[in-house]
C-alpha cells in the first residue's frame, strides 16, 4: 500500500510544484532598496511603507473598469496600508468620471511590474512593463489631456483630515500616458476659487468658480489657496516612472484669452511633490510628439478677432517641482512657509522641457543629485543633508 500510495502522490506533487507558464509571486520588496542596492544607499522611511500587504489588480474582480477596481481596491486596503500592485499590461483609466482623479488614500501605494535590468532615467529611456493610459479630447484641432488626468491626493472628510495627515502614498514603476502626479501641501482653503483673494481667482472663469479648494485639484493653493501654508504630509515617493504627454489643461483660468480659450498651465509641475521625507527618483519625462498649434485670442485690451496662432505645448511646464512653486501664496506670517523637514530628494531624472525651469525646489530638506534635462530649460535645485542611510 505505501509503495502504491508513492507511485500516485510523486506525480501529483511535481504537478503542484510546476508553476504555470507566465505567473510570479507578487512582489513585496522595496523596490527602492533593491534598485539603490549599491554604496549609494536610499532614503531608510521608505522601508516604513507596508510593501508586504499586496493586492493584485490583474486578478481583483471587484468593479467593472480598471478605475472602479483602483477605487475599490484602495478603499480596502488602505485600513493597513499596502500596495496596489499592476502586473504586466495596459490599464484602461479614460473612464474616470468628471471632477474626480486617481486619488491616493494615507497608506496606498501603486507599483508596476519592475523592468528588466536596471535602467536609468537619466539615459533616456525607460522601458517599463505596466503602463496607464488616461483620456484625451479634441481641442483647437489636436488632443489635449482632460481636466482631471492626475495621480492625487483623498482625504477622509468623515475623519476631518487635511493633507498634512497623509502619509506612506506613492507611485512605482508605471508608464502614464496623458496624466501628471500632484501631491500637494495644505493651505488655510478659502470658501470658493473665486472668493479665496488667491493668486489666480481673479481669473477664474466662470464654470471653475464654484470649486471648493481642498486639495484634491492641482491648482487649489494658487486659485483657492488662502494666504497660509498650514504643513504638508510625509513619506510620499515617486519613482521609476515615465510621464509621456504629461502637462495640465488649463481650461480654468483666463488671463486674457477669452472665455474659450485654453493653454498649458506652466505651474502646474508634470509631477509636484510637498512634503517632508519625499522621495521623487529615476522618472523619465520625454518630449511629447502630440503638440500643435491653433488659433486664439491672446489678450483682453485689444483682442484680435481672428486669432493670433499659439502652441500648445506640453514641454512648456515646469517638470518636477518639490516644495516650492505651489506656495506662491503663502505669507511670510505663515508657520515656517515653504520649509519642511530635511529629506526630500529630486534624482537621476531626464526631462524634456522648453523654455521653463526642469526643476523647482526650495532651500533646506531639498536634494537634486544627477537630473539629466534636455531643451531650453532654467534648472534650479539646491543640496543639504538629511538622509537617514549614507550616500544621498
Amino acid at each position: 500500500m505505501l509503495t502504491c500510495r508513492a507511485r500516485f502522490v510523486v506525480p501529483l506533487l511535481s504537478v503542484l510544484l510546476v508553476a504555470p507558464d507566465g505567473w510570479a509571486a507578487d512582489p513585496t520588496d522595496n523596490p527602492v532598496a533593491t534598485f539603490y542596492a549599491g554604496p549609494e544607499g536610499y532614503p531608510a522611511w521608505t522601508d516604513s511603507i507596508h510593501w508586504s500587504n499586496v493586492i493584485n489588480m490583474k486578478t481583483y474582480t471587484k468593479g467593472k473598469t480598471d478605475y472602479e477596481k483602483f477605487e475599490k481596491a484602495r478603499d480596502e486596503i488602505a485600513e493597513q496600508g499596502g500596495v496596489l500592485y499592476y502586473p504586466a499590461g495596459t490599464y484602461d483609466f479614460t473612464t474616470i468620471p468628471a471632477g474626480r482623479g486617481l486619488f491616493l488614500r494615507k497608506g496606498v501605494v501603486i507599483r508596476g511590474e519592475a523592468p528588466a535590468g536596471r535602467p536609468v532615467a537619466a539615459d533616456g529611456k525607460l522601458d517599463l512593463p505596466t503602463k496607464f493610459v488616461f483620456a484625451f479630447r479634441e481641442r483647437g484641432g489636436g488632443k489635449v489631456p482632460r481636466d482631471w488626468n492626475v495621480i492625487g491626493l483623498m482625504t477622509e472628510k468623515e475623519k476631518r483630515q487635511t493633507l498634512r495627515e497623509i502619509d506612506q502614498i506613492g507611485i512605482a514603476w508605471v508608464h502614464l500616458v496623458g496624466a501628471t502626479v500632484a501631491f500637494g501641501p495644505q493651505m488655510d482653503w478659502g470658501k470658493t476659487w473665486a472668493t479665496a483673494n488667491s493668486l489666480a481667482s481673479d481669473s477664474v472663469k466662470k464654470a471653475w468658480k464654484p470649486r471648493q479648494p481642498d486639495g484634491t485639484h492641482p491648482f487649489d493653493p494658487l486659485a483657492g489657496g488662502g494666504k497660509k501654508y498650514e504643513g504638508a504630509g510625509k513619506r510620499w515617493l515617486v519613482f521609476g516612472g515615465v510621464l509621456e504627454d504629461a502637462a495640465a489643461l488649463d481650461d480654468f483660468l483666463d488671463p486674457g484669452y477669452g472665455p474659450d480659450g485654453f493653454h498649458t498651465q506652466r505651474y502646474w509641475a508634470r509631477i509636484a511633490v510637498y512634503g517632508s521625507r519625499v522621495l521623487v527618483a529615476n522618472n523619465l519625462l520625454p518630449r511629447s510628439k502630440k503638440n500643435f498649434r491653433y488659433r486664439q485670442q491672446t489678450q483682453a485690451k485689444t483682442p484680435d478677432k481672428a486669432g493670433s496662432f499659439v502652441q500648445f505645448d506640453y514641454g512648456k511646464t515646469v517638470g518636477i517641482d518639490v516644495n516650492k512653486e505651489l506656495l506662491a501664496v503663502a505669507g511670510a506670517d505663515a508657520p515656517c512657509p515653504g520649509y519642511f523637514e530635511e529629506g526630500s530628494s529630486s534624482a537621476t531624472t531626464s526631462s524634456s522641457t522648453t523654455g521653463r525651469k526642469d526643476t523647482a525646489s526650495p532651500g533646506p530638506g531639498s536634494r537634486s543629485p544627477g537630473t539629466s534635462t534636455t531643451g531650453s530649460t532654467s534648472a534650479r535645485t539646491t543640496t543639504c543633508t538629511g538622509w537617514a542611510r549614507p550616500g544621498w
